[in-house]
């Protein structure tokens, strides 16, 4: 009579075979966890900065007057009667600052000049939209020459590469 049992041996086989599996497995899902970490922070920069470069461009691209105030780490930029509105004003005044607590970059939009700080009775004049990262350093600069301009938007975030923006404009009223 044949037995139909496993031998002690094909036992032993099959549990390395086993360990060794769950050993490749484990050691994996920690270079696994960082590529997903690495893919979300990669995916958060990119959602920043096309968001940033998209609007601000077209916020310069559409305005009539480009003022900045410079701070010394951050400055604010105020841009007077941009066609490029996200709320449905015909003429829009931008500004762009940073939130000095929280260090997010903001961009303020009004039909009219706005007066800071904003004052809590005020703010239903206002829409706010916060670009979501930790600003270090938000400085932009201008430049004219005799045919045409330039705005060089530099905008260091924390613990990632800085984001520089280099638009060159006809010479137009926005210089």
């Amino acid at each position: 009579m044949k037995k139909r049992a496993f031998t002690l041996l094909e036992l032993i086989v099959s549990i390395t075979l086993l360990f060794l599996i769950v050993f490749f497995l484990v050691s994996n899902y920690g270079a696994l966890k960082t590529a997903v970490e690495q893919s979300k922070h990669y995916e958060r920069r990119e959602i920043f900065y096309n968001t940033l470069v998209r609007l601000f461009t077209k916020d310069i691209l559409e305005a009539e007057k480009i003022t900045i105030r410079s701070g010394k780490t951050m400055d604010t930029v105020f841009i007077e009667r941009t066609l490029n509105s996200l709320y449905g004003r015909s003429e829009a005044n931008v500004y762009y600052t940073v939130l000095k607590p929280s260090r997010k970059l903001i961009r303020i939009e009004s039909q009219e000049e706005a007066s800071f700080p904003i004052s809590t009775t005020d703010s239903y004049r206002y829409n706010f939209l916060v670009i979501d990262r930790e600003i270090s350093n938000f400085k932009v600069h201008k430049s004219a020459g005799v045919k045409k301009c330039g705005i060089l938007l530099f905008v260091d975030i924390e613990n990632d590469d800085p984001i520089i923006l280099e638009l060159g404009l006809l010479n137009n009223t926005s210089c």
